[in-house]
């Protein structure tokens, strides 16, 4: 586990992002336009059984607990999301506990089908929906757009890509969930293990990647990050034709590891449209959702 700094002697939040490769902590001040990253650990760690008994969970459940003693005074609120089941369980028993400790006047935020979102929900079985994409979309609602911008998408380049779109003042209808670039170069490496083995480039590597490989290792470089970008255009795509809407009225916010690298791939892909949508990287976007849903919470007295 990695940790880093104490509680600030100022208002901020505590967001707690629990997903399927990492569980993070951020810390976001109020005065401060971004927040940062308090501590990581491997989700696998949670994921091995007993995981109450690991020492990376042990360490990390105290650092919360940590963090929520010394910055009681100080803290808004702890608002968190998880994906990984282990975590949720784990969080849940912490919060029960908390309610007998002198802590537990920090308001604790599940994100779920019954937070406050900012938005409805038109969705078969609500409680079934991903807290990241729940938490993307409400970071959506909370990034200050234009008012030409009716239709907003959030796209999250995990482990897992989902696209989800959001028409401002009507509800969450559904979305789409695809493999993330680092799960594909996984799969490829189990299921063709004859084929050498590829690292993906950093950032600004990425960006030198051709279209076409002229060797075996650049070939399957050229398709796994064009054959994401090319996912990811799609599934916008298809989303813009379903609300028959024009590209100037769409926002689609790039967040997750893999934005970064994917960003440039994704904007050449989409600038072939008659109307291009107004494409834009956020790295902080779900932690912005878990924000606003704490902020709206408080307002709303659901503490």
């Amino acid at each position: 586990m990695r940790a880093k700094g104490a509680p600030p002697a100022e208002d901020h939040w505590l967001l707690l992002d629990a997903g399927n490769s990492t569980v993070k902590l951020y810390c976001w001040p109020e005065a401060l336009p971004a927040p940062y990253l308090v501590s990581v650990v491997a989700a696998h760690e949670w994921r091995t059984s007993p995981a109450r008994e690991r020492s990376d969970v042990i360490e990390w459940e105290g650092l919360v607990r940590g963090w929520l003693s010394h910055s009681a005074a100080h803290c808004l609120g702890l608002v968190w999301s998880s994906v990984v089941r282990p975590v949720t369980a784990m969080m849940e028993d912490m919060i029960d506990s908390l309610v007998t400790e002198p802590i537990s006047r920090v308001p604790l935020f599940r994100v779920d089908h019954r937070a406050a979102l900012g938005y409805a929900l038109d969705y078969p079985r609500p409680e079934t929906i991903g807290a990241d994409r729940l938490a993307c979309l409400s970071g959506l609602l909370a990034t200050g757009l234009g008012l030409e911008q009716r239709y907003r998408i959030a796209v999250d380049l995990g482990t897992a890509v989902t696209v989800d779109g959001l028409e401002v003042g009507t509800p969450f209808a559904g979305g789409c969930i695809a493999i993330g670039l680092s799960a594909s170069v996984e799969s490829l490496r189990r299921t063709a293990p004859d084929l050498p083995p590829v690292v993906l480039p950093g950032e600004e590597d990425a960006r030198r990647i051709a279209g076409i490989g002229n060797s075996t290792e650049s070939a399957i470089m050229a398709g796994l990050l064009w054959g994401a970008a090319g996912q990811v255009a799609a599934l916008v795509r298809q989303r813009m034709a379903a609300w028959g809407c024009l590209g100037r009225e769409v926002e689609v916010v790039l967040t997750g590891g893999d934005a970064p690298r994917m960003e440039p791939y994704i904007r050449d892909l989409l600038s072939g449209l008659v109307e291009s949508p107004q494409l834009v990287l956020d790295r902080d976007l779900l932690c912005r959702g878990l924000r606003s849903i704490g902020r709206r919470a408080v307002r709303l007295g659901r503490i």
